[in-house]
């Protein structure tokens, strides 16, 4: 199973997070609402060797503003 470029090793249940803005760039009231996690169970390992632990893309990255 492989998901935006990164091979679960190995089968079992797990928790996915999708994160939105984690520079915190959006001005926003509540920045509490970033995150959602989503439990599930991967049946069987893709075969397929682990990746290294995805990282941000090299270059600038952007200037968190705390200014709602």
């Amino acid at each position: 199973l492989t998901v935006d470029n990164f091979t679960f090793p190995n089968s079992g249940s797990l928790n996915l997070r999708a994160w939105a803005d984690p520079f915190n760039v959006v001005v926003e009231m509540d920045d509490n609402n970033n995150t959602r996690d989503l439990a599930v169970t991967v049946t069987a390992a893709s075969g397929v060797s682990p990746q290294a632990i995805p990282t941000y893309p090299p270059g600038p990255q952007p200037t968190p503003t705390q200014t709602p």
